[in-house]
């Protein structure tokens, strides 16, 4: 009889002491939510486990645990709410930005004690929601090989969501998909690449959009928003015929397999730069750049339409030192490149440029990528700096892709000495801070021997695009890193005077698609789920007050990296009294401000008042 009133007295306790906890008032404390939820836990389960002890000495129940089950148990078909995500579902979303994704998820993992034994309907992912999908990952073997980083453990993505199809019994439905896209817009006039973004919906939701040019199948997303970037010079296969268009249309797919394709849109297409033609001869001694288009290569061969020897990418320089040839229908010339080939190129992919790099390929450090090239004119006396770092995720790129759209004629007509730089890359196994190292080594070289380029060291102003804009602004807002460990130039100031950001990250936190950014920032930063390792490589954390100015410029159509990332940045510098400029540039995807900046008239006069006003003294330039 004791022992009843003993049980009977501590489930009493349990029902007065839970009650208190859902009763008590709000306080101002230090304890968040979840907190105080894994306290409530601990404190419930130690009960649970006295009670249990006293229901075994009673013989109420059983000393023997059941064995688990271990098959998992389908999501019961009574569940009313059975789900298919069209977002990437991740630590720090909620359902505000994801349409109630997040409360969708969390009445499934309800569903399963032993994956959320909390059973919280918050809609937030936060710790416990994280925890839960990890373990239903774990149980549905998700995560049997690889790794947290390459599974997407504790995020539903892609394989997450396609298991949570199989595993729920979803009620057919015979509705079609709505589609519909949203960029470009019809008759819009399209160069370079551009994104094709679509928005879809569905009754029990979207599986996939695919992207069609053309009627032909071009890119698939599985993840809202909806998009593709599509490279409009399409490997030279583009007909050589002036302006022509393009039809594009998107086709949405449900879980189930109804689809329904969008309304078509027609773009105009200018003629392909790799068509225009050659309306100036050359002379010996000429300095020319390639102009095939963005991520096309030409053949250099042995003689005039002899044996391929060797290829050069767009934009790469080089000297005329013979020449002209006709053969095969082509004029033909002898081309020194600046690489070190020689070899002979049709003229009609070559084109006249101004600019001369005076200095190329000159080693700042012993590595094969620790190289620069500079841009400058002999008649310079004290002339400023811009010092351009080429994007690449980190991991590809080239200091040439710094010499396109125009770049070097532009700040050299302007009178600046223009200077790009090598640094190693995260595919060659070199992470975080090597390519922050290598680029302040550069800078610090040209600074050193600016003179004999009739450069002023005092003079700088930095600018990048996409990482290599996350690089300059690391330099600019914390130059007192030490960035300088192994560099010859070691006591050199990295000092800067100003800040061109293009489609930056600034902010690891706040990135618009992380699964996508995830193969880019994983080799470059290594462990993405400890903040430890990202938070030294974010430049948002060393804005001080008197930092250099800005000038921050994003598309609105970034989906890769977001426009969000130059508004924050852009609010922090303000925070700290800082002048900046921030441009949202409509219509415009990631990195097409550097795309277009030989075309966009607006967006170089912007950047030119910037950098005059920055070197004469004007540093309240904003707007």
């Amino acid at each position: 009889m004791n022992d009843q009133i003993k049980l009977a007295a501590a489930l009493f306790i349990v029902v007065i002491f839970s009650a208190n906890l859902l009763f008590a008032p709000s306080v101002a404390s230090a304890q968040t939510n979840e907190q105080i939820s894994q306290q409530l836990k601990a404190q419930i389960e130690q009960l649970q486990a006295q009670i249990r002890t006293l229901q075994q000495q009673l013989g109420i129940v059983s000393s023997t645990e059941p064995k688990p089950v271990s098959v998992p148990t389908p999501i019961p078909s009574v569940f009313p709410d059975c789900p298919v995500f069209s977002h990437a579902l991740y630590r720090g979303v909620s359902d505000i930005t994801t349409g109630g994704e997040v409360s969708k998820l969390q009445k499934m993992l309800a569903n399963d004690p032993s994956v959320y034994p909390e059973g919280l309907i918050t809609g937030y992912y936060g710790q416990l929601t994280e925890k839960a999908v990890q373990r239903w990952q774990a149980k549905w073997k998700i995560v049997s090989f690889g790794s947290p980083a390459t599974t997407g453990y504790g995020v539903v993505g892609p394989q997450t969501r396609a298991k949570i199809i199989t595993a729920c019994p979803i009620v057919s439905s015979t509705s079609t998909p709505t589609i519909s896209l949203t960029a470009p817009l019809a008759n819009t006039t399209v160069a370079h690449t551009i994104t094709i973004s679509a928005t879809a919906s569905d009754d029990i939701g979207i599986s996939k959009v695919e992207f069609l040019v053309d009627g032909a199948l071009k890119g698939t997303d599985t993840t809202a928003p909806y998009s593709y970037a599509w490279d409009t010079t399409n490997n030279n296969t583009h007909p050589c015929n002036g302006a022509h268009t393009h039809t594009l249309s998107a086709k949405a797919y449900d879980a189930t397999g109804n689809s329904n394709t969008s309304s078509t849109i027609v773009v105009n297409m200018q003629t392909p730069s790799y068509c225009t033609p050659q309306t100036s001869k050359f002379s010996l001694n000429d300095r020319i750049s390639i102009n095939v288009g963005a991520n096309v290569t030409l053949n250099i061969r042995s003689t005039a339409n002899g044996t391929i020897t060797g290829f050069q990418p767009h934009g790469a320089l080089g000297t005329i030192i013979g020449g002209p040839t006709t053969a095969g229908g082509f004029t033909w010339w002898n081309v020194n490149y600046d690489t070190g080939i020689d070899g002979w190129s049709a003229e009609s992919y070559l084109q006249k440029v101004d600019a001369r790099a005076r200095g190329a390929d000159i080693s700042y450090g012993p590595g094969p990528r620790q190289k620069l090239d500079v841009y400058y004119d002999t008649t310079f006396k004290n002339a400023p700096i811009a010092f351009f770092i080429h994007g690449g995720g980190w991991q590809s790129g080239d200091k040439s892709n710094a010499a396109t759209h125009g770049r070097p004629d532009f700040f050299n007509g302007l009178g600046f000495v223009y200077v790009t730089p090598n640094y190693r890359l995260s595919s060659d196994g070199d992470m975080f801070p090597l390519q922050i190292q290598d680029a302040a080594c550069a800078l610090a070289w040209i600074k050193q021997n600016a003179a004999r380029y009739g450069a002023d060291p005092s003079k700088v102003v930095i600018m990048g695009s996409s990482a290599g804009a996350h690089l300059a602004a690391m330099i600019t807002y914390n130059p007192e890193g030490a960035w300088l460990n192994g560099c010859s130039t070691q006591g050199q100031s990295l000092a800067v005077q100003g800040f061109w950001g293009e489609s930056g990250l600034y902010d690891f936190d706040v990135i618009a698609d992380p699964i996508k950014t995830q193969s880019a920032l994983q080799p470059f930063l290594g462990d993405l789920y400890d903040p430890t390792r990202w938070s030294p490589a974010e430049p948002i954390n060393f804005i001080s007050p008197g930092d250099p100015p800005a000038l921050l410029m994003h598309g609105d159509q970034d989906f890769f990296v977001g426009f969000q990332q130059s508004i924050d940045f852009a609010a922090a510098l303000k925070s700290q009294g800082i002048p900046v400029t921030l441009d949202i540039i409509p219509g415009y995807g990631h990195t097409d401000g550097i795309r277009n900046f030989d075309s966009n008239t607006s967006l170089r006069n912007e950047v030119e008042t910037f950098v005059r006003n920055i070197i004469t003294g004007n540093s309240s330039y904003k707007r």
